[in-house]
């Protein structure tokens, strides 16, 4: 029957809490790679600098172009999350939608790099990988940049 990575289309899955960590503070000593989930600009700013921190994801969803300037030239990554946007409520779904949009034009804008990632909570939230270059034709991403951006996260572990 095959794993359930391979029946959506992608070579491997990786589960936050278990290869990579997501966190909101600087002081988690988890040898696992991190990313600092935050919108404070210091913060960003100390976390990037940090070997052990792979890139950046904001809470609000939407990121500063001085924010994406930083991320670019630290050589590190925004992950932008599908499941705010495809798992909201039908009265916030349509919000989140605007505001992905919103956010990965200003990333495209400025050439930084990114990766997609899903952050699905329930099995019901995920979505293969047709699915996710969906949503990512509809948030004005170019498919070639959709690809590549699926599979950073795993070039980086």
């Amino acid at each position: 029957m095959g794993s359930l990575a391979s029946r959506l289309g992608y070579k491997k899955m990786f589960c936050a809490g278990k290869e990579v960590e997501i966190v909101e503070d600087l002081k988690s000593t988890s040898p696992r790679k991190k990313i600092l989930r935050s919108d404070d600009f210091e913060m960003i700013t100390k976390g990037l600098k940090q070997g052990d921190v792979i890139g950046i994801m904001p809470k609000s969803a939407s990121v500063s172009n001085k924010t994406l300037d930083v991320i670019k030239k630290g050589e590190k990554l925004l992950f932008i999350a599908l499941s705010p946007a495809t798992c909201a409520d039908a009265n916030l779904r349509i919000h989140m939608l605007a505001k992905a949009r919103s956010l990965v034009r200003n990333t495209l804008k400025s050439k930084t790099p990114f990766s997609l990632i899903s952050l699905a909570e329930e099995k019901v939230g995920m979505l293969s990988a047709a699915q996710a270059l969906g949503v990512a034709d509809f948030f004005g991403i170019p498919q070639k940049h959709a690809q590549e951006a699926l599979h950073r996260l795993g070039d980086l572990l």
